[in-house]
């Protein structure tokens, strides 16, 4: 009997254990503690106070109030939670001989949690239809949730029909307020779509625990595709003259793979200044509209073909209506097709022959008009040229123009008048015409830049004639390279017999100043050359000094010319090292021929210097390779004929350089 008691302790405590909730704290303070210690965490201040080997701790709140705990064991007052878990002997005071305990205390502070859920029924519809949205939030902490605020926004295509629990603010669902421990709060509303869209749904919750604010949020995309059933167009022409034939179709789809579409009314409204002179058997006439009704199987789709004939000049709608049902839901098309009818717009081409000018030069305008249309005459046109200028303005007018003509309407000069700094001027080309019934009106504009001269002079007529500034001339680079300019110039101006006279005096006189100063340019670079030439021949006849002197080292080492005299601070050098030296000296040599350019870089140095730079080399050189053998007991024959093979070559070398370029 016991032992079915105790099995059904146990199973009480199984059905019972779901309904206690755990604990929701932070812990603010874990740590040993001695009596009449104060601690502080944030802004929050505790004490504590216990007796001799303590079974029991008092603990000061920050609110002032207080709480006992006995060890092993925790007190809950107000948000605080504490636990006095173990005690010890910290230190032995030996002036008390007593011993000093401490106390194991954690303290926590107890906090609110809240659990957040939403469910959006269905995340795909259709156009019409709706979904609903059921949002949940729950306090399963151990503190009330205070501050708290909750919103769910959807655009103006997905509407909120119907709300309760929450509050509809805008197109949102909000609540705020608070929820105490265990408390539920639940928000049911629906969305109804009123056009396609893809939307990325977010809701937002935030409250305060009591420690911090917590922030929570669920986000899910919703997919509206757009309307199932469409009305497309295809017009050979988008434009069509009066009394022109054009054919038009229009193509009914359903999109959808799943359901069937019924069409309840289908209509097309074509109006008067269009003639239908042919249509589908399958449509109902109607005054101006075509109707049918019917039903169209998933991805079905039927095509309505049209012959029109353009009637009136005009713009026309031709309007597309559709009230059907998809999935037990009714939608509605209602749209348009516009159609242009009429004489087709008269063409203004023009060409202006250079768009940049200097005062006082002049460009031509040449415009022309096509009439494109193949049925309409356009008449009472009236054609335009004006700027913000002051004498370029003009008007001409012509009564028609048949069907396909195109015409020279205007050939003219402008003239660039006179500026002081660039100007930028607007020639705006219009043409006025009827067309059709129909007055129409085409402009274009054009910006032509006058640039300045330095300084003008201007004949009667107010045109620039002559530029007579020596400055000027030599600014002016087109005068001194381009004679041809100053002819045309001239016989530009030959009406006024004086006013030429006076222009060709100016121009010769200038012409005659250029001249001069060109012969003081000729003779200096003549100098110049001259200079350079002087300059060559004095480098040559420095190069041939030194090969003479080359020329002569060499003799001496083959005998033909006697001994210099030793240089006071030469010291004497046996034979054989002086004839070892030369032959060193015939080696540079031809080092030096094959580095004639670089020798000749260096024409900045004396030629005594440069001789005796070289031949101090050599000697050095001359120095290091005859101890070399004495240091390693090399016998006298093998410096001997090493000796004769250096002269041997050095003999082959003068006799090159007789038949060289240098000519020894």
């Amino acid at each position: 009997m016991a032992k079915k008691r105790c099995l059904l302790v146990i199973f009480l405590l199984f059905c019972i254990a779901p309904i206690i909730n755990a604990t929701e704290e932070v812990t603010l303070f874990n740590d040993w503690v001695y009596a009449g210690q104060n601690i502080t965490v944030g802004d929050k201040a505790f004490s504590f106070g216990f007796g001799t080997d303590p079974q029991k701790i008092a603990v000061s709140l920050p609110s002032g109030t207080g709480v006992i705990a006995d060890k092993g064991s925790c007190q809950i007052n107000e948000d605080y939670d504490v636990c006095f878990t173990d005690s010890k002997i910290g230190y032995h005071n030996y002036t008390l001989d007593k011993d000093i305990y401490q106390a194991s205390v954690k303290i926590s502070q107890l906090i609110a949690k809240l659990e957040f859920t939403r469910t959006i029924g269905n995340t795909n519809f259709l156009i019409q239809e709706g979904t609903k949205i059921t949002t949940t939030f729950k306090n399963v902490g151990s503190k009330e949730a205070s501050d708290i605020s909750f919103t769910d926004s959807f655009p103006a295509s997905l509407p909120i029909t119907d709300i309760s629990g929450c509050i509809l603010e805008g197109n949102s669902a909000v609540f705020r307020g608070s929820l105490g421990i265990n408390r539920k709060k639940e928000c049911i509303y629906e969305i109804k779509a009123v056009n396609w869209t893809t939307y990325e749904s977010k809701a937002a919750l935030s409250y305060d625990n009591g420690f911090e604010l917590m922030q929570l949020s669920d986000s899910e995309k919703i997919a509206v595709p757009p309307n199932q059933f469409e009305i497309t167009d295809n017009m050979t022409k988008e434009f069509i003259e009066a009394g022109e034939e054009a054919d038009i179709s229009f193509i009914l789809k359903n999109l959808n793979s799943d359901y069937k579409i019924i069409i309840g009314t289908l209509y097309l409204e074509i109006p008067l200044g269009i003639k239908v002179l042919n249509y589908p058997g399958i449509l109902k006439k109607d005054y101006e509209a075509y109707k049918w009704d019917g039903e169209l199987a998933p991805l079905e789709s039927k095509t309505l073909s049209f012959r029109l004939k353009g009637k009136t000049a005009g713009s026309y709608k031709i309007k597309e209506y559709s009230e059907f049902i998809i999935n037990n839901n009714r939608n509605i098309i209602d749209d348009y097709k516009i159609i242009k009818v009429g004489a087709p717009d008269l063409l203004v081409n023009y060409e202006i022959s250079e768009t940049t000018l200097y005062s006082g030069e002049k460009t031509l305008v040449t415009a022309y008009l096509t009439n494109p249309s193949s049925t309409t005459t356009f008449g009472d046109i009236a054609f335009k040229i004006d700027s913000d200028t002051p004498n370029f303005q003009l008007m001409k007018t012509k009564d028609e123009l048949k069907p396909g003509d195109t015409r020279a309407i205007v050939k003219t000069y402008f003239v660039a008048p006179n500026v002081t700094e660039t100007t930028n001027y607007i020639i705006k080309i219009s043409a006025e015409y009827i067309g059709d019934g129909i007055k129409n009106t085409v402009e274009k504009d054009e910006t032509i830049i006058v640039l300045a001269l330095e300084e003008t002079t201007e004949d009667t007529a107010g045109n620039i004639t002559n530029i007579t500034s020596d400055e000027t001339l030599e600014k002016e680079e087109n005068i001194t390279t381009g004679g041809s300019e100053i002819v045309g110039f001239i016989n530009e101006t030959k009406a006024n017999a004086s006013a030429a006279e006076e222009n060709t005096t100016a121009i010769t006189f200038d012409l005659k100043g250029n001249f001069s100063r060109n012969i003081i340019g000729i003779s200096l670079i003549f100098l110049v050359i001259a200079g350079m030439f002087i300059l060559f021949i004095h480098e040559k006849k420095t190069d041939w000094k030194e090969f003479r002197m080359i020329k002569r080292r060499i003799k001496k080492a083959e005998g033909g010319e006697k001994k210099e005299k030793k240089e006071p601070k030469e010291k004497e050098l046996p034979k054989k090292t002086r004839l070892f030296i030369d032959e060193l000296f015939f080696e540079k040599l031809k080092k030096i021929a094959k580095k004639e350019k670089e020798l000749l870089k260096e024409k900045e140095m004396g030629m005594a210097e440069r001789f005796e730079k070289i031949k101090e080399g050599i000697k050095k050189e001359g120095k290091i390779r005859l101890e070399k053998p004495k240091k390693e007991e090399i016998k006298e024959k093998e410096v001997e004929k090493e000796l004769k093979e250096l002269e041997e070559e050095g003999k082959k070398e003068a006799e090159r350089l007789k038949h060289s370029r240098f000519r020894f």
